[in-house]
């Protein structure tokens, strides 16, 4: 750490660096602590309750795409109504600044 400190980090410092890291956090030890955190292995069901499984409430809504020109169209009006908006607030900016 202190080497790095001492001189500017560039691209290839960088890269030793992050390999560093990668090889210290990719260890045998986290791997398997992670699959006995899940219950994976040594299989344990009892881990992740039943009421997790369940699907959450926003993709248990339905959702309707539009397909097609009115779907282009939609999202064409919404640009043109942001590009106003964009251009009143700038009015706006402008009128507050001469002020």
């Amino acid at each position: 750490m202190k080497r790095t400190m001492e001189k500017t980090i560039n691209r290839y410092s960088m890269v030793m660096i992050s390999c560093k890291a990668y090889f210290k956090a990719m260890m045998t030890t986290n791997s398997i602590s992670g699959f006995r955190k899940t219950g994976c292995y040594p299989l344990c069901p009892d881990v992740i309750v039943r009421e997790q499984l369940l699907p959450s409430e926003v993709s248990a809504q339905v959702m309707t795409i539009k397909t097609g020109r009115g779907a282009v169209d939609d999202v064409f009006v919404g640009m043109v109504e942001k590009k106003k908006q964009l251009a009143r607030l700038s009015v706006v900016a402008t009128n507050h600044l001469l002020l």
